[in-house]
């Protein structure tokens, strides 16, 4: 103890003078104490006297939150979202349905038990129509809240349009047109001339696409005669395009058909590339000829289609 004892004393006396040095600057002269933790961000940072009594209630406590309700009402509400009453009681009535009276008794030895179900159930029957009757009433009180809160927030914009400009924002603003600052909508002195314009517009156009999908009918009906329906017609355009294996139609080169024979070559090999090229080696004046006609019969047979088409009121 003696040794201890003399061992800080001499500590004491042996100490750093730069650690005294830092411990001596850290002493102020002030009576309040200095807040070293708190840096000149914080609103603490400066000393502002507080009442010894706040004059504001403090907040509750919620413990836990409601959870979100299951929607029970999505089938049985009106238009405007409120609930059916005969509706809801209906509902509530098919889920809590009183046992029959017809059931039944049970045996001496069960008699407990069944009391005692009986009872759990009809424990879970008032528990039952009791929460629905609360999810009602919860869903009608928020209904109304929200309803209120709507009406009030309507009231306030309709106040702020329709107030007045005040008296220093018109004495102070710059020079603003007079039709600029006019409320409402814009007069439209031609408005119905337009109207009547875009009308007529409309119905020229919705006759020019009725006049073309009538075209479009009748030519489909035109061409609904050659289309197949059903198997019997399929059958019968197979057999007149392909033909049967015992009298199969066989098809030669340039065009022509072979009825009789067993193949393509019995109509002869076919052309060569000399006699492609004498066929081409033709005279202009030949060449010109041909084309002319061929012309000539495309224009007639296009002339005859637009006449058979104007004759029969649609396409051929």
């Amino acid at each position: 103890m003696a040794q201890n004892k003399s061992t800080r004393t001499l500590a004491r006396h042996f100490q750093c003078l730069k650690c005294h040095s830092i411990h001596s600057q850290r002493r102020t002269f002030s009576s309040s104490s200095c807040a070293f933790s708190i840096g000149p961000e914080s609103p603490n940072y400066i000393d502002v006297p507080k009442p010894p009594q706040s004059d504001f209630a403090p907040k509750p406590k919620l413990r836990g939150f409601l959870p979100v309700p299951k929607s029970v009402f999505t089938d049985i509400r009106d238009p405007q979202g409120h609930v059916i009453k005969e509706a809801f009681e209906r509902r509530v009535a098919e889920a809590t349905i009183e046992p029959s009276p017809h059931r039944p008794k049970a045996l001496p030895k069960h008699a407990g038990r069944v009391d005692y179900k009986s009872r759990q159930a009809e424990v879970r029957r008032r528990n039952l129509r009791e929460g629905m009757q609360e999810l009602l009433d919860r869903k009608e009180r928020k209904d109304r809240i929200l309803e209120a809160k709507s009406r009030r927030t309507q009231a306030e914009r309709d106040e702020l349009v329709s107030r007045p400009e005040r008296e220093d924002e018109r004495l102070t603003r710059g020079s603003v047109l007079s039709v600029m600052l006019q409320r409402g909508p814009l007069p439209d002195p031609n408005r119905q001339q337009r109207l009547e314009e875009k009308r007529r517009n409309f119905a020229s156009v919705q006759k020019v696409q009725a006049e073309h999908k009538r075209d479009a009918l009748h030519t489909l009906y035109m061409n609904a005669q050659s289309f197949i329906t059903n198997e019997r017609q399929l059958d019968e355009q197979i057999e007149k395009e392909f033909g049967t294996r015992g009298n199969e139609r066989k098809f030669g080169y340039g065009g022509s058909s072979v009825d009789d024979g067993e193949s393509y070559w019995d109509e002869g090999t076919p052309p060569t590339t000399r006699d492609l090229l004498k066929g081409a080696g033709a005279g202009e004046e030949q060449r010109k000829v041909i084309a002319d006609l061929d012309k000539e019969t495309d224009i007639t047979q296009e002339r005859m289609r637009r006449m058979a088409e104007e004759l029969t009121g649609g396409k051929m």
